[in-house]
């Protein structure tokens, strides 16, 4: 088990002194540890090379959503091309104390507590996954990181999330008018893991204030801040907030990047991409994003909610001259035209924006919700929590039948939904959308590589570059070490 870090111990010496003396704690500033103290706990160095090699800066990122984004949604998202994928957030106090456990059949690592599962993940999504934590406390939230530290690539704090549950208990977007303790939890974390922290924050309803918390949490060592373009009473409802996101940009530019963490990359300075969130349904509002907000990376909730092949993309020089570019709001309940459904190979790469890409959605009813059928039995997911996932997406966001047929009318969608509401079971659910009891049986035993062939044929791309990265980090490290000999 890893020893904790000074800065942890410091946390723990301080909350002791405050509960006897029965006063707040007197913390002293975050961004500064005692001078006594000069060396940080190193964590080991293949696991921290980890935090350059996370592609915030570049792509399509499924956001973190309750119940939404479950192992069997982040899969899929993963799929159809997702750069990375952030679960639902978990409280600290839910994690701490829970159990690892292994299915040895289908490889599934899940995390339970008093017999209840709290966080399940597979190892093949490990090298893109962000375990989204709820916390209000820097011991707490470090002791709650520690537990999945294994199995995650990286650990984001919730600072945004304005749901009653978030707000009574200090965290979320009650965070934002606590910028001390925001700040502390994101240095105790920063200091004490082996994997990069990001912050998830909402604007506050005045641009300087936002744009000074911005400076203070850019100084904690994070890895990456997205922000989400509305403030903590605004709604999803309202026009995101897009064009004050250009400022922030533009200051994290200006502060040309941050140190990183002592013991990481001590004394090399890198910039922290900052990702977009709040009405980007697509890979078709990708331009449009980077363009007014200056940002190369944008998380999408809703848009994924409806339909998670929204990540999925063509390049525009492949579709017809007169193709739209252009796809409704999930909520609008109308088809856009899109590319011929014959390429259902891997999607192209959302993770560079040089290429205008088009949408390449999958139809929801014939592709995407049998699949999330088939991974949620062969990953053991609870029916309940699929069922919901189903209900959430519109099954109007779909691309155009082939030629000489018609698309589905709003009573044959409604069909679907009703069958899928009256389904109690897998079973009903699969007669529903096409799946037989056999094919029901038989998906509990497929193994999980073998259902996203997309995402799995990308993860080994993905590792031999991480492999050749390391060698030539290694050789790079034998060098000097020659010299100084």
């Amino acid at each position: 088990m890893r020893s904790i870090s000074s800065w942890t111990r410091l946390l723990i010496t301080y909350r002791t002194m405050s509960t006897r003396s029965h006063s707040p704690p007197s913390l002293p500033t975050p961004l500064s540890p005692p001078a006594k103290r000069q060396r940080l706990q190193s964590p080991p160095s293949s696991v921290a090379n980890v935090q350059a090699e996370l592609p915030y800066a570049d792509g399509l990122h499924l956001a973190p959503m309750v119940r939404i984004g479950t192992l069997p949604m982040r899969l899929l998202a993963l799929e159809y091309g997702a750069t990375l994928v952030w679960g639902p957030e978990i409280v600290d106090k839910a994690i701490i104390g829970a159990v690892r456990e292994v299915d040895p059949q289908s490889g599934v690592i899940r995390y339970t507590k008093n017999n209840r599962p709290i966080f399940e993940t597979h190892p093949i999504e490990r090298s893109r996954l962000i375990f989204q934590l709820g916390s209000a406390d820097p011991l707490l939230a470090v002791q709650a990181a520690k537990v999945v530290e294994q199995d995650v690539a990286g650990v984001g704090l919730n600072c945004g999330c304005p749901k009653s549950f978030s707000i009574q208990g200090g965290m979320g977007a009650a965070l934002l008018s606590e910028p001390d303790k925001l700040c502390s939890i994101l240095t105790a974390l920063t200091t004490s893991l082996s994997v990069p922290i990001d912050a998830k924050i909402r604007l506050l309803p005045e641009q300087p204030p936002t744009l000074e918390l911005v400076k203070r949490i850019l100084k904690t060592g994070i890895s990456a801040l997205t922000v989400h373009c509305r403030t903590r009473d605004m709604r999803s409802s309202e026009a995101a907030l897009l064009h004050r996101l250009r400022e922030v940009v533009d200051l994290v530019q200006a502060e040309g990047g941050v140190v990183t963490r002592e013991g990481v990359d001590k004394g090399r300075r890198r910039d922290v991409p900052v990702i977009a969130n709040g009405d980007c349904f697509g890979v078709q509002d990708r331009r449009r994003i980077e363009e007014l907000t200056g940002v190369t990376s944008i998380m999408i909730a809703r848009g994924a909610e409806a339909n998670p092949s929204c990540f999925r993309a063509l390049p525009v020089s492949s579709l017809p001259v007169a193709m739209s570019t252009s796809l409704p709001s999930p909520s609008s309940g109308t088809s856009t035209p899109q590319p011929p459904t014959t390429a259902e190979g891997s999607p192209t790469p959302t993770s560079s924006s040089a290429v205008l890409l088009e949408p390449h959605l999958a139809d929801p009813i014939t592709s995407v919700i049998p699949l999330l059928l088939r991974l949620s039995l062969a990953t053991g997911n609870a029916f309940g929590n699929t069922k919901y996932i189903i209900n959430s997406m519109n099954l109007a966001l779909t691309p155009p039948p082939p030629t000489g047929e018609k698309a589905r009318t709003k009573d044959e969608r409604n069909g679907f939904k009703a069958g899928m509401n009256r389904a109690k079971d897998f079973g009903a659910a699969g007669e529903v959308f096409g799946l037989g009891k056999e094919e029901v049986e038989k998906a509990k035993g497929v193994k999980v590589v073998e259902l996203v062939p997309g995402w799995e044929a990308r993860r080994r791309v993905i590792a031999g570059e991480t492999a050749a990265e390391e060698e030539r980090r290694g050789e790079k490290t034998a060098e000097k070490e020659e010299v100084k000999a």
